[in-house]
């Protein structure tokens, strides 16, 4: 499992990216999920449903919370055109 951070200001009502805060929203970092990542192609598919499921905007700054390293996600609407998540 690995878990997806969104790096950002805390979002707005009615962009609610966990039912829960976490310490780290304070310091700019939401937790926002964890998800399977069976390979490279696993990540970007499970980061298109999270980000569908948190309604996480095209262009959010996103990162394994591991180990910091960036992920970028593509829009979620662009799916069907072979968007994905990627690493940055």
């Amino acid at each position: 499992m690995a878990t997806i951070a969104y790096d950002g200001p805390p979002p707005t009502a009615g962009e609610a990216i966990v039912a829960d805060a976490t310490p780290q929203e304070k310091a700019g970092t939401i937790r926002i999920g964890e998800v399977a990542v069976p390979g490279e192609d696993g990540l970007g598919l499970a980061l298109v449903r999270l980000a569908e499921a948190e309604r996480i905007h095209h262009g959010a700054n996103i990162r394994l919370a591991e180990d910091g390293r960036p992920v970028r996600l593509v829009a979620a609407s662009d799916r069907a055109e072979g968007g994905k998540g990627e690493r940055a």
